[in-house]
């Protein structure tokens, strides 16, 4: 994650960082996110900061912010969006579709390896594992979800 953040540093320099803590299996579709971002913001990159990133019911949950507004979106079980619009409908919404159609691909990517899963509950944590982690899991085996930074 530290060369995410050095590579993209203006993408975590905002004024609320509410933390970043993505576990290992996405930190690669991230890092695809973050350049893709980059792209679509083009020349004029002001403004656009990560508010906090986490995994929340099983699946990735990127908030952020476009400026001076702010854009908030959970697909949680309590679905809700908060909108404020700024100066680019347009860009806010291409970003949100980027930023959401890589969140929605953690519903079924194991959060430890990034391989095909399927959503566990196993010790009352909905969690997002392949077969094999799945297993691991059940033994009582600690899963090695985040690189120790």
């Amino acid at each position: 994650m530290e060369q995410i953040k050095q590579r993209f540093a203006y993408q975590f320099s905002g004024k609320r960082n509410l933390g970043f803590s993505i576990p290992k299996g996405w930190i690669p579709s991230f890092k695809q996110l973050c350049a893709d971002v980059d792209n679509l913001l083009g020349s004029d990159k002001h403004g656009f900061y990560w508010i906090q990133l986490k995994e929340k019911f099983g699946s990735a949950r990127y908030y952020w912010n476009l400026g001076s507004s702010d854009t908030y979106v959970d697909f949680g079980p309590a679905a809700s969006v908060r909108i404020r619009k700024r100066n680019s409908d347009e860009l806010r919404d291409k970003l949100r579709l980027l930023i959401s159609s890589v969140q929605d691909k953690t519903t079924d990517q194991c959060a430890v390896c990034g391989n095909h899963g399927v959503s566990d509950s196993t010790g009352g944590w909905l969690l997002v594992l392949c077969k094999d982690h799945i297993i691991q899991r059940k033994a009582g085996q600690k899963l090695d979800l985040y690189d120790e930074e």
